[in-house]
């Protein structure tokens, strides 16, 4: 029961796999009448079914014919397949049989491969019971030939139905591997177009980042110059400090000779305490002396300790100083690179504006030109018309009334005509250029 509708839901299936069919088929009783199974088997061997009879009685004797005939085998379909219970009864148990024929000569035939490559696009579903099809005629078959034979034939066809089943499922795989790379290509495409808009929107800015890097490099000079005042100021300062270090250690060694001499001469009134009075007083003195540059020493020494923290502030300053010179001398190359882009940019500016005069001017003396040979054209024909009017001379008068004008108006026409439509050439080509 199971293998009759699979048989139902598969068959019409396989059938609107062909090609060139009258209408497609909806279900298996559109095939009990033989029209779109004769259609079939005329694209399996056209040379056995006729073009113009489409229904089941042709159908059996056109396969008996083709069986007997392409594979020397001579099937009585009568012993398994009664055509008027199918016709009026739509039997999907003969029709079931009568696929049997159809699929095996599909699968037997000349153009087999393609038919094979048909049934393997289809489910798998629908693979097994047209394989279950095409096994029933080899076991059928095998009744006129041998079972050996029958037997190798059927497993060739299957083997090959495994291999392109394979083969099937290897490019399946391959497409998705094709589907992965065609994502990650657009991916890569739409990031490279979102770094071209990027690019495109700092090619816009460029313009403001040049004005803003002018003000700086401005800004920049102004903080150099003060930059160099300041740093004179601090070398004045430097060398001012350097000749007050110089005059201190100057004192300083004078004060340490006079403090060894004073040390010497204590010495030499302790040893002669005893002896003078006199000495004894010039020793108080003395000490008193020795008080007083003490004094003076510690005042002194004060004094250099903040000279000395004054001359390491100074050198912190002219660290910063250098580096501060060093971010100038990279703005100045910067400034004057951008210098040099804007001077090319105006240049190419003044070029095209240059041009653009050019062009305008010729444009207008064109038309200047053209207006002038324009009233010379129509002076020249209402002197030709005054002078037809008039009559000038009979021989004159004579020749208008045959066609004839004179030869100087008629080349001096001419000329005006000729200028007139070169100006205008000219014009044209000058408007052209100028829209470019």
């Amino acid at each position: 029961m199971d293998d009759l509708a699979g048989f139902c839901r598969d068959c019409p299936r396989w059938v609107n796999t062909f090609d060139g069919l009258s209408r497609q088929c909806e279900s298996v009783e559109d095939l009990a009448d033989g029209v779109l199974l004769s259609e079939v088997m005329k694209q399996i061997a056209p040379c056995y079914f006729d073009q113009h009879k489409a229904h089941l009685a042709f159908l059996v004797r056109g396969l008996e014919s083709y069986y007997r005939s392409e594979h020397n085998k001579d099937f009585n379909f009568d012993e398994f397949l009664d055509v008027d219970k199918l016709c009026l009864d739509k039997d999907v148990s003969a029709l079931k049989v009568l696929m049997e024929f159809i699929v095996g000569a599909s699968v037997q035939c000349s153009e087999k491969q393609r038919y094979i490559n048909n049934i393997m696009s289809m489910s798998s579903e629908s693979q097994e019971t047209l394989m279950n099809l095409a096994k029933a005629f080899m076991q059928r078959n095998s009744r006129s030939l041998g079972a050996g034979s029958a037997d190798d034939e059927s497993s060739d066809l299957f083997a090959r139905v495994a291999a392109l089943s394979s083969e099937k499922e290897e490019l399946a795989a391959f497409s998705d591997q094709l589907e992965k790379m065609t994502i990650e290509k657009d991916a890569q495409m739409k990031q490279m177009l979102e770094e071209l808009e990027q690019a495109r929107s700092e090619a816009e800015s460029s313009f403001e980042e040049t004005q803003k890097l002018k003000r700086e490099t401005l800004e920049l000079r102004q903080e150099l110059d003060m930059a160099q005042e300041r740093e004179k100021h601090l070398e004045d300062l430097k060398q001012r400090s350097e000749i007050d270090n110089a005059k201190f250690n100057s004192l300083i060694r004078k004060l340490e000779e006079e403090k060894d001499i004073l040390s010497g001469q204590v010495e030499d009134y302790n040893k002669l305490k005893s002896s003078s009075e006199r000495n004894k007083e010039r020793l108080e003195e003395m000490a008193s002396l020795s008080q007083t540059l003490q004094g003076r020493l510690e005042t002194v020494e004060d004094t250099s300790e903040k000279r000395l923290n004054r001359i390491l502030e100074l050198e912190g300053l002219e660290k910063d100083v250098e580096i501060g010179k060093k971010r100038v001398e990279q703005y100045k190359n910067s400034s004057h690179d951008l210098e040099i882009r804007v001077m090319q940019m105006t240049s190419e500016i003044q070029v095209k504006d240059e041009e653009m005069a050019r062009l305008i001017s010729d444009i207008k003396a064109g038309d200047e030109k053209n207006k002038r040979l324009a009233r010379e054209l129509e002076d020249a024909k209402r002197e030709l018309t005054e002078r037809v009017d008039q009559g000038v001379s009979s021989g004159v008068l004579s020749g208008l009334n045959e066609g004839f004008v004179p030869p100087e108006m008629s080349e001096k026409i001419l000329r005006l005509e000729r200028e007139n439509e070169r100006l205008k050439a000219s014009l044209e080509s000058s408007n052209t250029q100028a829209s470019k």
